[in-house]
């Protein structure tokens, strides 16, 4: 898979509607070669689209880059828990298959070492598809940490802050 982020202003959404909505009038079967998430933004709206070809080509850096996009949040979501996370959370969570993470970060809410602290950042590093999840305070102070035993996360390095019991990516801090 590859991932590619693209600001395009909200006039510029019209004749992609357009184009599919004439393809269904015309009885087209054939399904796009892409899947699109639309993240609607004040100043105009981030397409994410998930091509259907392998990521080798696509870096670690690269994403990051892409998930810098965020900023701030527009909606905010609820984990079954009480977790409230972000758009670039739920864009994390859905475009990587990666809602174990919202769930990794609400499980370590119940812990009263790391629920004491108003500002946890969640450090998530990938090596040959295993992780380890360290959680601090900001301040390096290390509050617990995790070996997950299998991922395909993408991303050699991930980072969250939760803050307040609300998860979201650094760039929308």
């Amino acid at each position: 898979m590859k991932l590619c982020v693209f600001y395009v202003s909200v006039v510029e959404i019209n004749p992609i509607t357009k184009i599919a909505n004439e393809n269904k009038k015309q009885g087209s079967t054939k399904s796009p070669p892409c899947f699109l998430f639309l993240y609607i933004r004040k100043v105009g709206a981030v397409l994410i689209l998930n091509h259907q070809k392998t990521m080798k080509n696509t870096t670690s850096s690269t994403l990051q880059a892409d998930l810098l996009q965020f900023r701030g949040t527009e909606q905010y979501y609820k984990h079954f828990t009480g977790l409230i996370y972000t758009d670039g959370i739920s864009c994390v969570a859905r475009v990587f298959k990666a809602y174990w993470i919202i769930d990794l970060v609400a499980s370590y809410q119940s812990k009263k070492k790391v629920r004491q602290e108003p500002f946890q950042v969640y450090s998530i590093k990938v090596k040959e598809n295993t992780a380890i999840v360290t959680i601090t305070d900001g301040n390096d102070n290390i509050l617990a940490s995790q070996k997950i035993e299998y991922t395909d996360l993408p991303m050699e390095e991930l980072q969250l802050y939760c803050v307040n019991k609300v998860l979201m990516l650094p760039s929308e801090y």
